[in-house]
């Protein structure tokens, strides 16, 4: 009896451990490439439909190494906007964001920058970020340029 009791805590713990697991994330290996770098938005991904923008509409954001964000948009619109920012692990949190507030009827910058207080959780390669809102269902891409 204590052999079975023994076996059953066995496999309550490990499908436990199993369960919690995937919940773990792990910090970006190269987080401090995100700093000090422009990133320019080209794309809206909800859930595989790409809705690349306009290569007039350039909207850029920059993470600062103080916690503040900064951007701007250029070509169909004319606005900055800035706020702070924290990151822990793979997950990103934005406040305090405040735009200029020209109109800019043909540019996509109101709709991404009203997505952008949604964010909660990012990825980066070398080159590329995505920033997840939405349940990690929708996304906003980034390209990075060169400093």
């Amino acid at each position: 009896m204590n052999k079975l009791i023994i076996f059953f805590t066995f496999l309550f713990l490990n499908l436990n451990y199993i369960s919690c697991k995937k919940d773990i994330i792990q910090a970006p290996c190269n987080i401090n490439k995100i700093f000090n770098t422009t990133w320019q938005f080209i794309a809206f991904d909800s859930s595989g439909i790409v809705t690349d923008i306009d290569n007039m509409d350039t909207i850029f954001l920059s993470f600062k190494i103080n916690n503040k964000l900064e951007g701007t948009s250029q070509g169909l619109c004319g606005n900055h906007y800035n706020g702070v920012y924290r990151i822990d692990g793979n997950k990103v949190f934005f406040d305090s964001l405040t735009s200029t507030e020209m109109a800019c009827p043909r540019s996509k910058y109101w709709e991404y920058y009203y997505k952008l207080q949604f964010v909660n959780y990012f990825q980066m390669s070398d080159s590329q970020l995505s920033l997840y809102y939405n349940r990690r269902i929708q996304r906003l891409l980034f390209k990075k340029l060169m400093n």
